[in-house]
């Protein structure tokens, strides 16, 4: 033990052991043992086999009072043509009041659902934005999205977010008006799984 590996952790602390047991003092160690080379494989990464479609797939859809009811409408449209599965999530169970003051239904609450149980997160756009960025709740669920390098869309006024939580724009980040403009790329970002080219920046990202 004491040549085999407290020499290679810590020279004084094997010399001491050594001196302790009666045995030879162990000699110095190399600077680095040698490392095997590994050859990467293609055919253990997610990316080189992206998904043929996103069936099944859940999507988050984060919302709170004075939400965009027709963006809504048009992401189900499209989850559906899809097969994928979407979910409205709300600060608490009880319905939200639409822009045009219609209640909409929730499927869960966002300190209830969390994120790393969906694929996806679309932040909905409104007249709330001060009322979003006032909700730890849901800011730590879209930080939390991005941290785990999975896809998220910023809707209308959400699209300031990306500023306000500093984050870095990339190709599963997306921030439109409308969500027609980016459902193929979001289907995309989705299929390919995570983007693991995002890695590179979210290691200060408090989640």
């Amino acid at each position: 033990v004491v040549y085999a590996v407290l020499a290679n952790i810590d020279l004084d602390l094997a010399e001491y052991v050594a001196k302790e047991l009666g045995i030879k003092t162990p000699p110095k160690q190399q600077d680095s043992l040698h490392q095997p080379v590994i050859a990467s494989s293609k055919r253990l990464s997610t990316s080189s086999f992206p998904a043929s479609d996103i069936k099944q797939r859940k999507i988050a859809l984060l919302v709170h009072d004075g939400v965009n009811a027709s963006s809504i409408d048009d992401i189900k449209i499209w989850a559906d043509a899809e097969k994928a599965i979407v979910e409205t999530l709300a600060p608490n169970a009880a319905p939200v009041k639409s822009s045009d003051g219609n209640e909409i239904p929730v499927d869960g609450r966002q300190n209830g659902e969390p994120s790393v149980t969906y694929d996806a997160v679309i932040v909905i756009d409104g007249n709330n934005l001060e009322v979003f960025k006032a909700d730890g709740v849901s800011k730590h669920y879209v930080l939390e999205t991005y941290k785990h390098l999975k896809p998220i869309v910023f809707l209308g006024d959400k699209c300031a977010l990306i500023d306000e939580f500093q984050l870095t724009k990339d190709a599963a980040l997306f921030s439109t008006q409308n969500f027609k403009e980016i459902q193929d790329q979001f289907k995309q970002a989705i299929q390919n799984h995570r983007l693991w080219d995002r890695e590179k920046v979210v290691a200060a990202i408090p989640a």
